[in-house]
């Protein structure tokens, strides 16, 4: 399930660094709004929804929100073979609401949102039940722990 869970984040080296930047003052980080949603469209075309621009250069379409930070129950940093990852962890109702969006959408993209910017929208390969997916990228450890921070409001 771990090697799904990086299919389906991987790729957000480059703009997840956006997600980790932030405006607060120091010491007062506020939590990163991290949001799932799935892709209605790609390109100029379709209606409705939020269309955000990707670092492709892709225009997407989104839906709704399914999933946002409340159903976040941690966000952890860890070291997987060199590479430092951040693991997030959802809660049981977070859990399964992503066990369900990854169901209804495998084949298709999923689009993971943090405060407000497109940082990845990949393919869904299969459903993802175990509730623990990791955002994986080019981190250095100093990154990889802002990020995890903001996601948890530390």
């Amino acid at each position: 399930m771990i090697a799904a869970a990086r299919l389906l984040v991987a790729g957000l080296a480059a703009l997840l660094l956006l997600g980790a930047c932030s405006t607060a003052v120091e010491g007062s980080a506020a939590p990163a709004r991290i949001e799932f949603r799935t892709v209605l469209a790609t390109g100029d075309v379709g209606q409705g929804g939020l269309r955000l621009r990707g670092e492709d250069g892709v225009s997407y379409l989104l839906g709704p929100a399914e999933i946002d930070g409340t159903q976040v129950a941690s966000a952890e940093v860890e070291n997987e073979s060199g590479s430092w990852v951040v693991q997030v962890a959802f809660t049981p109702a977070g859990a399964t609401a992503f066990a369900d969006l990854s169901g209804r959408n495998v084949g298709k993209q999923l689009a993971i949102v943090v405060d407000g910017a497109l940082v990845s929208a990949p393919t869904v390969q299969f459903a993802i039940t175990d509730g623990v997916v990791q955002i994986s990228g080019n981190f250095d450890q100093a990154t990889a722990t802002r990020l995890a921070d903001r996601i948890s409001g530390s």
